[in-house]
């Protein structure tokens, strides 16, 4: 009630400002627009007070969540390769002898994240590791929900393998025998670190929740210009003939429709500025896929966050009937390649546009967080930092950690001590996963030190204070200065002029 009057109140004023603005003199204007300006700040300072003091009264932060009941089994799958295995790396420069032998070193990542599915996600039925038949040599084969998952065992066609690149992997991820209809996809960088639930994926009323960065400065991945891009009329009856027509090898052509698989594109052809980077140009080619190849209209498609999401087996079974040719030329890549399908960016924006599949979309940057390479310990330290309005009002639910993964690092070893310690510090307690003997010890005097979630509220609260208390009053001051300077001037001139 208090609330509701101290607004009529509020709104009251600002009515009375607005007909002062009409009707009274300029200093009364002035006084009255620097009310409005005033109560504006002060509004917004008061309802975040009112906001975070709530939080740091409740036990909001500090009560686990509880999951909706599901009938549904909902598997988890990781793709992982032990790079620091001799064997494995005599088979990589079988194919790339140039490689840096630390490129794919492991560094227990997967470890952890098994621990924080344990801890927040208890409700996944089984989990799936797909390697090239590696076997993490502290995972706990006893253990009854974990299976190591080959990737002869899942490849239809074993000309592909062996195979060094993570889409052509992916593309095979729902052929895994006995795997659930809908599963969480992650890599070994991924974890949970708050509650994760069914619903945060997929509920009935919503339908398959979709996470993108979509607001407005988050951009698109592709450049406009890629949907004026045109196909000359000859290629249609040139493609899938099963040679590589050069005036064909087009980004609009998709590249021949793969006859030129494997060539470097047409010289006159469009280059994404990051073309080197392979991903990007990916992007690029998936975008044209969608558009078409699967006629779905829309050039203003956003990023899909690096962060665990959910795959519907039957859906991705339904894709890659419409468009088998791609995924089996994505398969038959050893490495990345810029006419890779990208995985999780198809089958996000197939689902999002597809009217025949319900789905919401959110904002994945409200529930995830990203640790970069650079600047890694700042951003462990402050990995709960939260929205400065209205902090909290959705928490976390999982991080994906990039940092130590550079190992052209001088310093690569202390760094990954202390992600090491890091995550040890957020994830101390051993699974059912492991193997408890196998358990390494962790280097002390390198830990992070996290900043939590209680002592963000504070920060935000004084740095609100500041910004939206101190600096407009500061402000105000300093323009009461200057326009009683420019009256006194002007009153001076005033009075020189009727003395002369």
């Amino acid at each position: 009630m208090q609330r509701r009057i101290f607004a009529v109140d509020w709104v009251h004023y600002f009515l009375t400002a607005i007909l002062s603005f009409r009707m009274s003199s300029k200093s009364l204007t002035r006084k009255h627009f620097s009310f409005l300006i005033g109560s504006f700040f002060g509004l917004i300072f008061l309802a975040q007070t009112h906001w975070i003091l709530s939080l740091l009264a409740s036990d909001k932060l500090d009560t686990p969540r509880v999951c909706a009941e599901t009938t549904d089994p909902i598997d988890a799958v990781y793709t992982w390769v032990n790079g620091s295995d001799p064997i494995f790396l005599k088979s990589l420069k079988q194919y790339r002898p140039e490689v840096h032998e630390k490129e794919y070193e492991d560094f227990d990542q997967l470890r952890f994240s098994l621990r924080s599915i344990e801890q927040f996600a208890p409700w996944i039925r089984h989990v799936f590791i797909v390697t090239n038949g590696q076997v993490p040599n502290w995972l706990n084969l006893e253990f009854d929900r974990v299976s190591i998952i080959s990737h002869a065992d899942i490849y239809p066609d074993n000309s592909h393998l062996p195979t060094f690149s993570s889409p052509s992997i992916e593309a095979h991820l729902h052929r895994i025998p006995n795997i659930s209809d809908k599963f969480i996809y992650l890599n070994d960088d991924f974890s949970f670190i708050n509650t994760v639930c069914p619903e945060d994926y997929f509920d009935e009323s919503e339908g398959f929740k979709i996470y993108l960065f979509n607001d407005i400065l988050s951009g698109h991945p592709s450049n406009q210009a890629i949907f004026g891009l045109t196909c000359p009329g000859k290629c249609l009856s040139l493609a899938d003939n099963g040679e590589c027509d050069e005036d064909c090898n087009l980004l609009a052509c998709r590249y021949d429709d793969g006859d030129c698989d494997g060539r470097v594109s047409n010289q006159h052809d469009y280059k994404n500025p990051r073309e080197y980077e392979l991903f990007y140009p990916s992007i690029d080619f998936t975008n044209i896929l969608l558009e078409t190849k699967l006629k779905l209209h829309n050039r203003w498609r956003k990023w899909v966050p690096h962060y665990p999401f959910m795959i519907s087996k039957s859906i991705m079974t339904e894709l890659q009937m419409k468009i088998g040719r791609f995924y089996n030329q994505t398969s038959g890549h050893r490495f990345r390649a810029k006419n890779d399908v990208q995985y999780a960016f198809m089958y996000s924006h197939y689902v999002i546009e597809n009217e025949d599949i319900k789905s919401t979309i959110y904002n994945g940057k409200k529930f995830g967080t990203y640790i970069p390479v650079t600047n890694f310990e700042n951003a462990l330290k402050n990995y709960l930092s939260p929205s400065f309005f209205f902090p909290f009002s959705q928490k976390y639910l999982w991080l994906c950690n990039n940092a130590g993964t550079s190992p052209q690092d001088s310093n690569d070893q202390k760094i990954r001590n202390q992600v090491l310690n890091w995550y040890h510090s957020i994830y101390p307690s051993i699974s059912s996963f492991e193997m408890k003997e196998k358990t390494p010890e962790y280097q002390e005097g390198v830990t992070i030190q996290v900043k939590s979630e209680r002592n963000w509220l504070w920060t935000i609260w004084g740095i609100q204070f500041i910004v939206l208390i101190v600096i407009p009053v500061c402000l105000w001051k300093l323009s009461q200065i200057i326009c009683n300077c420019r009256d006194s001037q002007r009153k001076y001139k005033t009075y020189k002029a009727l003395k002369t």
